[in-house]
């Protein structure tokens, strides 16, 4: 369980941070959002300052995005923040029905799970899955409590989850993979290894120089991922990245028409283009090929169950908010949640 003080501290860092974005930019609010009240849950408030917390980075990526287009902005603001503020309730709902039920979820029960994560999605490798993480704006202490409430969130429903519902035949998978022939061409691939230059404005020359003198480098037997010094301060170089199996269209054209020509373990490059100039390593190819349906079956039963668990728990959390009091302040989130229950009552 996450202590206290640290509780505390990730709830300042979130609050000072859109405390940062209202002071660049006034936060887009319709009077369908005034006040601090946003919605009730069995008497419990959730305040507009507890969504914009959850929302924490999210409101700066928006904004980012959508730089010098205020329209837009405030069009996905206000999506990211009802769903936000539904998922809050949600969250509620479920918590304090786990609470009246004495339900809980241990550490150690957390922890399991999150090493059949690690191990699935990164080799095992914890520091990968971190930096894997950070990319998502996730530190492990706030995935650590995502994961937990999923367990939670899993325990509560399963007594309102049609669980017959969930189990995939054979023959549905065989209908499936007939019906989608597109999703089983397995379409060529290649795994590399990237560096990035980015010369400043007039010195891109100057940039694609020492791209080309460190390509020469390592095909004299110099070490790919060591090229990390030189003495030209108007060029940036990233770190090397390794970009798993990658399609043509996964990359930008020019990259992209050099690779896909260039044997395993070449090295590729100075390629130019949208980011910056680039030095690749071929580090494996896979050539095109049609998968038949004994090495899809699986795939395909895992993929549908995965889609009709999703389907039962959205319903399950339906019902579950529907049996509780439930107050939206925002006019259009009562609408829409008064149809929800109407459509349930209907079936």
């Amino acid at each position: 369980m996450t202590p206290p003080v640290t509780r505390l501290f990730l709830a300042f860092a979130l609050v000072a941070l859109v405390s940062a974005c209202r002071a660049e930019e006034p936060l887009p609010f319709t009077p369908e959002y005034a006040g601090d009240l946003m919605a009730r849950v069995n008497g419990d408030a959730i305040l507009k300052n507890e969504v914009l917390a959850k929302m924490g980075r999210k409101i700066e990526g928006i904004r980012n995005v959508n730089r010098g287009r205020p329209e837009e902005f405030k069009r996905d603001f206000l999506e990211f923040f009802d769903r936000t503020l539904i998922s809050m309730v949600s969250d509620r709902v479920v918590s304090q029905k786990a609470k009246s039920r004495g339900f809980s979820i241990s550490d150690e029960e957390v922890e399991s799970r999150e090493r059949e994560i690690v191990r699935e999605r990164a080799g095992g490798d914890r520091e990968k899955w971190k930096e894997m993480l950070a990319q998502s704006d996730l530190t492990m202490t706030e995935w650590h409590e995502l994961i937990k409430a999923e367990m939670t969130e899993e325990v509560v429903l399963s007594s309102w989850m049609d669980n017959s519902a969930i189990f995939v035949q054979p023959g549905v998978a065989l209908a499936y993979f007939n019906a989608n022939p597109g999703e089983f061409q397995h379409p060529e691939r290649v795994k590399l290894r990237v560096l990035c230059f980015r010369g400043q404005r007039g010195s891109e020359d100057r940039a694609l120089r020492l791209a080309d003198s460190l390509r020469r480098q390592v095909e004299a037997g110099a070490d790919f991922a060591g090229l990390t010094k030189w003495s030209d301060s108007d060029v940036q170089r990233d770190a090397p990245v390794d970009l798993e199996w990658r399609t043509r269209k996964d990359l930008e054209d020019p990259l992209a028409d050099a690779v896909f020509k260039a044997s395993e373990g070449t090295i590729v490059g100075p390629v130019k283009g949208e980011s910056g100039i680039y030095l690749a390593r071929v580090e494996g190819r896979e050539e095109a090929r049609k998968i038949s349906f004994e090495d899809a079956q699986k795939g395909i039963m895992d993929q549908l169950r995965s889609k009709r668990w999703r389907e039962q728990m959205e319903e399950a959390t339906m019902k579950l908010m529907s049996e509780s009091v439930v107050e939206f302040k925002p006019e259009h989130l009562r609408q829409w949640f008064e149809l929800q229950k109407e459509r349930r009552e209907g079936r």
